[in-house]
């Protein structure tokens, strides 16, 4: 019984993967893999989110990757300097528009983190990159990351959508 309990407390909630597309302005890209690595499972604690992403299709210039948490997450204070985008290894300068000579947009509205190729910058993803994206303090490459998100209050099983 001790043993149960213990494990109960350690593994509060999953976390799920259930869409597994990218959604672009011209066509769908579909991936291959996909694996998110929180640094914490327990509820109302904080966490850094590393998202591991394998794409079967280019990701263009102009095209968008969305993320979307259940609201039982509490993203309010996540903003651009907490999302960093790595393609094979090489890291994507980002900004909070594609006004400037930045690869790619990040915003955050709600529980959405929407990452945009912006055009004429060089940060198409080629078919077949490993995509990595970190959200929180783990996030370093483009900024520095100060903010991490909340788990949900309540234990369950959520999933998180990748469009």
């Amino acid at each position: 019984m001790a043993f149960r309990r213990s494990y109960k407390q350690l593994v509060i909630f999953s976390l799920l993967i259930c869409l597994v597309l990218f959604s672009g302005t011209q066509a769908a890209t579909t991936v291959s893999d996909v694996y998110d690595q929180p640094t914490s499972l327990k509820i109302s604690q904080t966490s850094n989110h590393k998202f591991t992403i394998t794409i079967s299709e280019p990701v263009e210039e102009g095209e968008t990757l969305t993320i979307i948490f259940p609201s039982a997450f509490d993203m309010s204070s996540i903003v651009e300097n907490d999302v960093d985008i790595a393609d094979d290894s090489t890291d994507l300068t980002t900004a909070s528009d594609c006004t400037g000579t930045d690869q790619a947009s990040v915003t955050v509205t709600s529980d959405i983190v929407t990452i945009t190729i912006c055009a004429g910058d060089g940060g198409a993803i080629a078919s077949g990159s490993v995509v990595i994206i970190e959200i929180g303090t783990n996030a370093s490459a483009s900024g520095g990351g100060t903010n991490k998100i909340t788990n949900p209050t309540t234990a369950g099983t959520y999933f998180i959508g990748i469009d």
